[in-house]
């Protein structure tokens, strides 16, 4: 992953990078500093090469074989369910997780703070170092493959949103392989 992400990030898209996160959309704030508004993690190709392809393919293969047969008002929720999915996976594996700056000395007010060897700064308490990412994140829960990056405070709410999905579209997927949801007559059956 690290060998496809310096290629591809660094020397085609150019792109920066934040410990091991290239860094692909950024603004500046009014008071100088940068905001990171785009960046994915170490493990972005598993994003792309295998949780995409695999949402979007059972997804296409249930649209195409499952759907045409039932009621319109479940392939609405269907399609609706699929959305939030794939919405709340882009916006788990793009969005900063939480990104604490490097201080090398204790933030005025924040006497509260621990010092961190690993990256040599300055922390908040519930802030950890992550390692696969290289960078310190808020209320850092875990690295998770599968969206690629880092989960912590600032992309959990979208973390959760997708596992939850992620459960529910199976599920429906499933009941409408097995049938549950019935089919509409055609012309040919009535």
């Amino acid at each position: 992953c690290h060998w496809l992400s310096a290629c591809s990030c660094g020397m085609v898209l150019r792109a920066k990078r934040v410990g091991h996160m290239p860094v692909l959309w950024t603004q500046k704030l009014k008071d100088g500093r940068t905001d990171i508004i785009c960046i994915v993690g170490p493990f972005w190709p598993c994003l792309m090469f295998v949780t995409y392809p695999l949402i979007i393919g059972v997804s296409l293969g249930t649209a195409i074989y499952m759907l045409p047969g039932v009621h319109i008002l479940i392939q609405i929720v269907w399609a609706i369910c699929t959305t939030v999915l794939l919405v709340a996976l882009a916006l788990t594996g793009c969005r900063n997780p939480g990104i604490v700056r490097r201080w090398p000395e204790r933030p005025p007010n924040c006497d509260h703070w621990y010092w961190s060897d690993q990256v040599g700064t300055f922390r908040p308490p519930k802030s950890q170092f992550d390692g696969d990412c290289g960078l310190i994140i808020e209320e850092f829960d875990h690295t998770c493959p599968w969206t690629g990056t880092g989960i912590g405070r600032r992309n959990m709410p979208a973390f959760t949103t997708f596992v939850s999905m992620i459960c529910v579209c199976l599920i429906f997927d499933i009941l409408l392989m097995v049938g549950v949801g019935g089919t509409t007559p055609t012309s040919g059956d009535e």
